[in-house]
């Protein structure tokens, strides 16, 4: 009785150590992956063909979607490159290459950098970018696949 007393108490001391923190992935290893585009927004001043839509979506028969890859750039850990792919029914695909940003960490989230300027946010389960150049803005949010 007494060996399996301390048995018991040996098994309980040792499931009670605490196990040692897994490191946690570099940064572009946490961002890397496929994800669904869920809204795209486009405002340019002056101009009427401006649009906010949520994706996927389905008007008069045509069907659009969008994909956002996020790749390791350079074989950097601090860096990524992104594809945007917007797809409609009846149309050819159309990308949008973004190059590389920066990793940047910031609290919980990490900030998407380019040449200095922060373009966008993630969690590692959704991106969210927003660019302004020459007055036009284009907004898009993306959840991982």
């Amino acid at each position: 009785m007494k060996h399996l007393l301390l048995l018991l108490v040996g098994l309980l001391a040792f499931a009670s150590c605490k196990k040692e923190d897994e490191p946690m992935p570099v940064a572009s290893a946490r961002v890397a992956g496929t994800y669904v585009v869920s809204r795209i927004a486009y405002d340019a001043p002056g101009t009427v063909d401006d649009y906010d839509v949520t994706l996927p979506r389905s008007v008069n028969g045509v069907s659009q979607s969008g994909t956002l890859v996020a790749q390791r750039f350079d074989n950097r850990d601090d860096a990524v490159t992104i594809v945007i792919t917007i797809k409609t029914t009846g149309e050819q695909d159309r990308n949008l290459d973004l190059q590389d940003f920066d990793l940047a960490e910031s609290g919980r989230t990490l900030n998407l950098n380019f040449n200095g300027a922060t373009y966008g946010t993630t969690d590692g389960n959704t991106i969210k970018l927003d660019f302004t150049e020459n007055g036009e803005r284009l907004v898009v949010e993306a959840k991982r696949q």
